[in-house]
């Protein structure tokens, strides 16, 4: 259990959540980052910088029921927040966008809620990749918007046993 908990830690349940979702993103992003093969102006050192977070020991992302409050959300309170900022994208396409509205979503969830609402998104992102909604070939918005139908679909087709464990 203590791998379980570890896993599902809420902060990193939005990762496992915005990577189906934003899958198709990767190739828009406009970003200032260097990537692998690009040069730096700043030569500091000759491999570049690697960062990493295992050493970072300041802060805590570890939520406390303190913090959180009692487990109250539902897994199927975060899929309908998780709609709503799939909206928001959907309706503003911006190259950077703002995705701080999912922070939100995962707050509350005990383990067992976070561990349905990941079973979930991982059949609809593979769902909707199958059907080529979401990938290489496909932009943003028919992926988000495979993504947000199916999510709120009570039956949604070929994760109907992962949405019905997912209330």
């Amino acid at each position: 259990m203590d791998t379980v908990s570890t896993i599902l830690r809420p902060r990193r349940l939005l990762l496992a959540l915005l990577l189906p979702t934003l899958a198709g993103a990767a190739c828009v992003f406009d970003s200032d980052e260097i990537g692998a093969d690009e040069v730096s102006d700043d030569t500091t050192t000759e491999s570049g910088a690697v960062y990493s977070d295992e050493t970072d020991t300041v802060t805590d992302d570890n939520w406390t029921a303190e913090e959180t409050g009692p487990f109250e959300t539902t897994c199927r309170d975060a899929i309908d927040c998780l709609v709503i900022c799939q909206s928001l994208a959907i309706v503003d396409p911006d190259p950077e966008p703002d995705l701080s509205c999912f922070l939100e979503c995962d707050m509350g969830l005990s383990e067992d809620e976070a561990y349905l609402l990941i079973k979930l998104a991982e059949c609809i992102g593979n769902v909707c990749a199958e059907s080529g909604d979401c990938g290489a070939e496909s932009d943003d918005t028919t992926c988000l918007t495979c993504i947000a139908a199916m999510a709120t679909d009570p039956e949604p087709p070929g994760c109907m046993e992962e949405a019905a464990a997912c209330q």
